[in-house]
């Protein structure tokens, strides 16, 4: 049985009342007929039935796209808390969480769990810098800057990358094209970077690690420094090929992924190094990370940036403050429902004008915020806002719809009886 239509679920009403035993003074047809007549009924009252359990299971609208439910996804893998507005992208449900952010009853616990969010996104951040904590505080940094650089110094003590010439033919390359492009005085610049790294080979063309680090950070805030942005990409693609050679050399002893680790948390703590300078709690800000973050990743608008980069995108997606914090007509009529504004006005006309009334009712009014605080932050209430209860499937929706018809039409054959 399918009564997915309103032909068919007429089809099996009818069929029901043929099928219904009739006495001697019953008719068989007004049985089909008032059985068919069921089924429509039946099934009107099934579609009302399935929106209905779908409005409990689901009682807030997602409004989340694709990319954003993937970001959602991968906020709980991190360990940073979404509320059920984040969850969900509903506006009506962000108001009510920036309101009750606002209210002196309820504006501790939810500044808090703000507070939360951001040290979470912080902690992520710091993970991908190998530190666990959540403040970016001086003497964490601090930290990471000691333990990598303990981690370099101990990978490149057994490195020694040999001018071979890949590294010769790419760095030539790269002398010959500033000489083309630049002006002769950073033409120059470059040839003496090239120079410099070349009179620290040994008799057997070997650098030894310790010597490359010594150049490369050089020679890389020399580029940051430049402000010519042409001149700093030739001065990167000069490190850059000598990085790729630092690479098969440490390879060559077991530490190329010891060293792939190091320098991707180091680019995290360059990354971040900004952002906790102006942090002075050591909470770092979602809106500044992903600035930085994109400064850094030329290609982060097509998904680049690393896990540091999702978390960026988080920040940006969950954590700030996506609604006004005043002036808004849907924010004031929120704060308006969830505070005694409305209580003390319907307890003032109820009572023909009595202050007193209209006070109790206030009072009562004051304490909603709290109320519904309690109820939406509850771990049952997020999940139960945020992603509802389980999902209809289509046996089950059937199902529904068919307990239905054959309620309506086992109706109406009492119906007839009668």
């Amino acid at each position: 049985l399918n009564p997915s239509t309103y032909k068919s679920a007429a089809a099996v009403g009818a069929g029901m009342g043929f099928l219904q035993p009739v006495a001697s003074d019953e008719s068989r047809t007004a049985n089909t007929v008032a059985g068919g007549v069921g089924g429509v009924t039946g099934k009107g009252a099934g579609d009302l039935l399935v929106k209905g359990v779908n409005a409990v299971r689901t009682p807030i609208t997602n409004r989340l796209s694709e990319t954003s439910r993937a970001l959602a996804s991968k906020a709980d893998e991190l360990g940073i808390p979404l509320t059920a507005g984040d969850r969900t992208g509903n506006r009506a449900m962000k108001t009510v969480e920036a309101v009750l952010e606002q209210l002196p009853i309820t504006s501790g616990k939810q500044t808090a769990l703000k507070q939360a969010q951001r040290k979470a996104l912080t902690a992520a951040a710091l993970k991908e810098t190998g530190e666990v904590a959540d403040e970016a505080s001086p003497e964490v940094m601090a930290e990471i800057r000691r333990r990598l650089g303990g981690d370099f110094e101990r990978i490149f003590s057994k490195v020694n990358i040999k001018m071979d010439d890949d590294l010769l033919n790419s760095l030539v390359k790269t002398v010959q094209e500033a000489d083309a492009t630049l002006t002769p005085d950073k033409a120059r610049l470059i040839t003496n970077r090239f120079d410099d790294l070349a009179a620290k080979a040994d008799e057997n063309g070997q650098i030894s690690g310790k010597a490359y680090q010594a150049w490369r950070s050089a020679v890389q805030k020399q580029a940051q420094g430049s402000g010519d942005e042409w001149f700093a990409g030739q001065l990167r693609n000069l490190y850059r090929s000598v990085d790729e050679a630092a690479y098969k050399a440490a390879a060559d002893v077991g530490e190329d992924a010891a060293l792939t680790t190091a320098r991707g948390q180091y680019k995290a703590m360059k990354t971040i190094e900004p952002l906790a300078a102006k942090a002075a709690d050591g909470v770092i800000s979602p809106n500044l990370l992903r600035g930085e973050v994109m400064r850094n990743t030329p290609d982060f608008a097509f998904g680049g940036g690393g896990k540091l980069g999702d978390i960026a995108r988080i920040g940006r997606e969950f954590v700030g403050d996506a609604v006004p914090n005043s002036g808004t007509a849907q924010r004031a009529m929120m704060q308006s429902l969830l505070t005694g504004g409305v209580g003390g006005g319907i307890g003032y006309a109820g009572s023909g004008g009595d202050m007193g009334t209209a006070a109790q009712f206030a009072a009562g009014g004051l304490a909603l915020p709290y109320v519904a605080q309690k109820a939406i932050n509850s771990q049952a209430g997020q999940r139960y806002l945020g992603k509802g209860f389980g999902e209809l499937t289509p046996e089950m929706v059937q199902r529904l719809r068919l307990a239905a018809l054959m309620s309506g039409a086992s109706g109406a054959q009492l119906v007839n009886l009668e």
